[in-house]
């Protein structure tokens, strides 16, 4: 095997839970392929240029750097950091997201998270676990988020207010 693989403009489409994806990248680098062939595996992998379309729901230029390893029979460990051009999750837009992530089977992280959403910035962290059902925590703190500008979700709670949105709230739910 080559130390490095590159492969360019990759698409691909799944299925998952009555779900379809739809995925665009760039460019694919798949570093130390022959670790891949050892035991553990180890992937590590840039992605750049990737667009994930499901539904309604679009990331649009993102990047990835990351680290999998595998047993010979599952998925034990993945860690690295991303950058999001922009997320539109309806009926909220997000932009220039960056963040650190792990993971494994059972529990994932997402640390050191920033952005920016409708003329503001915010930050915080995320993580979830499954154990027989998930359990979820997110933190996040905004500064500057301009509520003329959220009134774009349509959500009725900020519908002809004016002003900023300051503060940070946790969300703990099953």
């Amino acid at each position: 095997f080559p130390d490095t693989i590159t492969l360019h403009h990759v698409k691909i489409s799944f299925a998952h839970h009555d779900r379809v994806y739809d995925m665009a990248a760039d460019k694919v680098i798949l570093f130390d392929a022959k670790k891949f062939t050892e035991s553990p595996h180890h992937f590590k992998v840039t992605i750049e240029g990737l667009n994930v379309k499901e539904g309604l729901h679009q990331i649009q230029g993102a990047e990835f750097r990351m680290l999998a390893i595998f047993s010979d029979t599952s998925f034990s460990n993945i860690e690295g950091i991303f950058r999001l051009s922009t997320v539109f999750w309806p009926p909220y837009q997000l932009e220039n997201i960056i963040a650190k992530f792990t993971g494994d089977m059972r529990h994932w992280q997402i640390v050191d998270l920033t952005g920016n959403a409708y003329a503001g910035n915010f930050r915080g962290q995320i993580s979830w676990e499954y154990q027989p059902t998930m359990i979820y925590t997110l933190w996040v703190e905004l500064s500057g988020v301009q509520v003329k500008e959220f009134e774009k979700t349509k959500l009725p709670l900020l519908m002809g207010s004016h002003g900023k949105l300051d503060g940070s709230f946790r969300l703990i739910a099953e």
